[in-house]
Order: C-alpha cells, then sequence, then structure tokens
C-alpha cells in the first residue's frame, strides 16, 4: 500500500507535459518520455523491461486532460491528473482500445497490470476509472463494470463462483437491462432488480425458458441456499426456480408459486418442484416430490396429494374447495376436520371407527379453512382432491358404490335419481362453486328423484352401503 501511494505521488509531481523531457533511443527511432511516465517505465524495468523501447514521443490525450506513450513489448503507459501514471499491456490494452482507449466508458487505467495466481499462468487484469478488464488464455480479454462488477466483486472476483468474464457487459434484446456471462455462470441487471448472478442448472432452466425474454423476467436475487439446506435457489420478477441435487432445477410461478409458498415451500408437504408448470385441460400444473398443485380459472389453485400418517395430526391446506380421501386402519376411532376457519368455526368433514374408506368435500359455501385435524390412534392416508380430479359422472350414466363419494357431474339439466339399501344414505348437492343446493335422501326400494343442474357436484354420505347414482336428462 505505501509503494502504492509513493507512485501516486511522484505521478501528480511529475506530470508529464510540465516535465524535461528525455530522448530515448530505439530501432524506430529517439522518442521523448517524460515525467510521471517516464518514472513508471523505468519502474518497469526500463529499456530491458517487458514494456521494452519506446515506439511514440509523449502524446497528449483529447479530449480529456493526460498523455501516453507507445511502446514496443505491446504496452502503453497513460496518465492523468486524476490516475498517475500506469501501464496497459497486451491483450487488455487491445480490449480498451477497442471501447475507446480513455475516451471509452472506462477511462483512463487506475492499475498496472496485475497478475492473478502463478505469473507463468498468464492470467491478469487492469482496473480502470470505469471499470476492470480481465484476462486468461481461456477466456480472451473483456471488460466489467458498474453494477455487475460490483456483484462480481462481491462473488469473490475470478477466484469466486463465477471464474473470468467471457463477454463483455452487453445490453439485453430486451432493451431493459445489461449482463455479462462468466465461465462459471451470468451477472444480470436492470434498474428494477440490480445486479444478480445466476449460475448451475438454475440458469440452464433459466435459458430453457428464455432468460429475461421469458415469463420468469429478470432476476431479484442470486443464488441463495435454502433454509432445510438440501438446495439451492433463485427468485425472479415472474417466479422462481428451485434445485435440489435429487429433483434437479424447475420452475414455479404465478397463483401456483403463491400456493406452495402459503404452504412452507420446499419444506411443505409437497416438497422440491419435480417439473416446471406445463398446461393441462382447462389450467396450468406444477408436480412436486410428493404431489402437484393445480390451477384453473373456476376453482383457483387445488392441492393433488396423498399424505400418510399414523395418529393425529395436522395438514397445511389451501383455502378453496376440494376433496378429501380418506382411509382409516385400525380399530378406533377416526376423525377429520377442518382447523378454526373465522368465524365459521371447527367443520367436522368424516368420521368413523374401524377401517373404512370414505371421500367428502372440504371449504364448501365459503369458508376458508387452511389446516385438516386428524384424529386417531390408527394409521391413515389421506388424498388431496382438487375438483378436477374428481370421478366424473355424465348424462345416463350409471356409477354405483358402497363408501361415501364425491362426484362432479357435467351435462345437460336433468333428474337426479339415487338409491340406497339405507334411508339414512343420502346426496347433498352443490353448485360447481360449493354453494350448497339441496339434500336427496335415498329411497329405499325406489329411487329418489331430485332436479339438477348442468354443472353440481355430488357429495353421497353416510353410505357405507351400496348405492346408485345416475343423472337422467330432460
Amino acid at each position: 500500500m505505501g509503494t502504492a501511494l509513493a507512485c501516486l505521488v511522484v505521478a501528480s509531481v511529475l506530470a508529464p507535459s510540465s516535465a524535461q523531457a528525455r530522448y530515448y533511443y530505439s530501432p524506430y527511432g529517439f522518442f521523448d518520455v517524460r515525467g510521471a511516465i517516464e518514472a513508471e517505465w523505468w519502474r518497469q524495468g526500463g529499456p530491458r523491461g517487458l514494456i521494452g523501447n519506446p515506439l511514440t514521443n509523449e502524446i497528449p490525450t483529447r479530449p480529456k486532460v493526460g498523455a501516453f506513450n507507445h511502446f514496443m513489448g505491446g504496452a502503453s503507459i497513460y496518465w492523468s491528473p486524476a490516475t498517475g501514471a500506469h501501464d496497459v499491456r497486451g491483450a487488455i490494452r487491445d480490449r480498451w482500445a477497442s471501447l475507446g482507449w480513455e475516451n471509452g466508458h472506462l477511462g483512463f487505467p487506475v492499475t498496472g497490470e496485475g497478475v492473478i495466481g502463478n505469473p507463468y499462468d498468464w492470467k491478469r487484469y487492469s482496473h480502470f476509472q470505469g471499470g476492470s478488464i480481465f484476462y486468461s488464455p481461456a477466456t480472451g480479454a473483456w471488460e466489467v463494470r458498474g453494477a455487475i462488477r460490483e456483484r462480481f466483486a462481491s462473488l469473490g472476483w475470478e477466484a469466486g463462483l463465477l471464474g473470468f468474464p467471457v463477454t463483455n457487459e452487453n445490453g439485453t434484446p430486451n432493451g431493459r437491462g445489461r449482463y455479462n456471462h462468466f465461465q462459471g455462470g451470468s451477472v444480470y441487471w436492470s434498474p428494477a432488480t440490480g445486479a444478480q448472478e445466476v449460475h448451475g442448472a438454475i440458469r440452464a432452466t433459466w435459458a430453457s425458458l428464455g432468460w429475461e425474454a421469458g415469463p420468469l423476467g429478470f432476476p431479484v436475487t442470486s443464488e441463495t441456499r435454502t433454509p432445510d439446506g438440501a438446495g439451492r435457489f433463485n427468485h425472479f420478477q415472474g417466479g422462481s426456480i428451485y434445485w435440489s441435487p435429487a429433483t434437479g432445477a424447475h420452475e414455479v410461478r404465478g397463483a401456483i408459486r403463491a400456493a406452495w409458498a402459503s404452504l412452507g415451500s420446499e419444506d411443505s408437504l409437497l416438497g422440491y418442484p419435480v417439473s416446471d408448470e406445463y398446461a393441462v385441460p382447462g389450467g396450468r400444473r406444477s408436480d412436486f416430490e410428493y404431489g402437484s398443485l393445480v390451477w384453473n380459472p373456476v376453482d383457483g389453485v387445488s392441492i393433488d396429494a396423498e399424505v400418510t400418517g399414523s395418529g393425529d395430526a395436522r395438514i397445511p391446506i389451501l383455502p378453496g374447495l376440494f376433496a378429501v380421501g380418506l382411509e382409516a386402519v385400525g380399530s378406533g376411532a377416526t376423525a377429520v376436520e377442518t382447523a378454526k376457519a373465522g368465524w365459521w368455526g371447527p367443520n367436522p368433514i368424516t368420521d368413523g371407527t374401524g377401517s373404512w374408506t370414505r371421500t367428502a368435500l372440504v371449504n364448501l359455501g365459503g369458508q376458508r379453512a387452511t389446516e385438516l385435524v386428524v384424529t386417531t390412534d390408527g394409521d391413515w392416508t389421506i388424498d388431496l382432491l382438487p375438483v378436477s380430479a374428481l370421478p366424473m359422472i355424465g348424462p345416463d350414466e350409471v356409477v354405483s358404490g358402497s363408501e361415501g363419494a364425491v362426484l362432479h357431474y357435467t351435462g345437460p339439466p336433468g333428474q337426479l335419481l339415487f338409491e340406497a339399501t339405507d334411508a339414512n344414505a343420502h346426496v347433498r348437492i352443490f353448485t360447481r362453486g360449493g354453494v350448497y343446493v339441496d339434500t336427496l335422501w335415498a329411497g329405499v326400494g325406489s329411487p329418489a328423484y331430485w332436479p339438477v343442474g348442468e354443472d353440481v357436484l355430488l357429495e353421497v354420505r353416510q353410505a357405507d352401503v351400496p348405492w346408485t347414482v345416475v343423472v337422467d336428462p330432460y
């Protein structure tokens, strides 16, 4: 540090234009080298150093105030009152020249050419007023500047995960930002997001989706370790990409991402994403390690997953209409209800004793519970089913069963026929949105009838007996 400060003092005192000229011989003639440039030249070994003999007289820079000499070793020494005198060499000098020398956005050099690691590896850098140029034999010489350079520096420069730059800073094709690519990744900048790095499998997935011009937009974080320590993620303007060794890198966005986050993201019952978001009939879907999230404009986002356990449990759910299929195994009592949801309070879903299987609707009539409560001493399996995944029943289609079930009728308005061997069995009728319409009780020995609309949900309850449902169109 003391040597560097001394050089700056010499440079400011021995301004080239005010110093006495000395002429030095080279095979191309005699050239003057003076002041701070002369002092730096001799510090670099003079005519016997790598810079070699002068090729030019001292030349003033225009329009910026400064001066320079070119030398035979493919190098130049530039001076300005603000920066002092510093050498620029080889491929770094060529890159700087291509960017406009001192009149380009990099300005004058503020350091000489620095050596990175083993001198014989020929890895070099130079810092300038407006940025830096880094060189390695594998990558060539490229400039880095501004907020991208700051991010690069914060990650350990070329010794960090990014390695050496492999491009200059460029404008993004959509005109909204800037980027540099590096050996180990990229740094992208926009006014709204700042400069963020993205690398590895996450970067590859982002690239496959169209980079910043795709649905995710610019990154708003650099790559970050997940709280569980098992994975990595980047957040973007339009979503996120999560990676783990077991699942790879996949994007999650929009309403599905918001729902996944509300459940606890990768720490939720769903785990890490195993697919990108994709189209399904009527909506969109993302698959995760232990289930899926499904979106459509009618139901919003619903969970499609199987959860198993033993004994009492609390299961996070989404606050929308869906069905729960329960298989209880044991000899004791098992009950499932929703936890308190606003003024609604707890709501029983289904219960029974011993081993049994039933399906029922959850969050009917606008309820927005976000948790299921299972009470049992035995084992259980719960299927969380979106309405779109319920068994479909069409016109004149006969459906039979012997357990509680939920059916989705789509067809012209008609007459519902329900028959069971126990008068306690009944069908509750709901609109597609979960609004209660009416209840049809079993007609033992003869079917019971009720008019239904063209898109309704039929919930068969208290039906641990044979039953039959059919809709006869008008």
